[in-house]
């Protein structure tokens, strides 16, 4: 099992899962938003999954995740932005 997550941020990811909890997801497109600090159980590391189309995030296991090999453009300018501006803020 990866020593670090093995998605990055903001990677455009197919939701495929089985499990029926998240049937509402299933074949949906989201962005990786967020993931845990360290490895779940079985080595693998859990992951905020924004979803486009419901506007809302779904914590998903790595295995439930096809990377598509793109990334959402917009949320990685958007997130330069803030940090950007928090470190002006904290610089002075």
């Amino acid at each position: 099992m990866p020593d670090v997550p093995s998605i990055p941020f903001h990677a455009k990811v197919r939701v495929q899962t089985a499990d029926p909890a998240k049937a509402k997801i299933n074949g949906r497109l989201g962005r990786i938003a967020g993931r845990t600090e360290q490895p779940n159980d079985d080595g693998r590391y859990g992951y905020g999954v924004f979803i486009y189309d419901l506007a809302r995030v779904w914590c998903c296991n790595e295995a439930e995740l096809e990377v598509t090999g793109e990334f959402d453009e917009d949320a990685v300018r958007i997130s330069e932005q803030q940090r950007l501006r928090l470190a002006a803020k904290n610089a002075g």
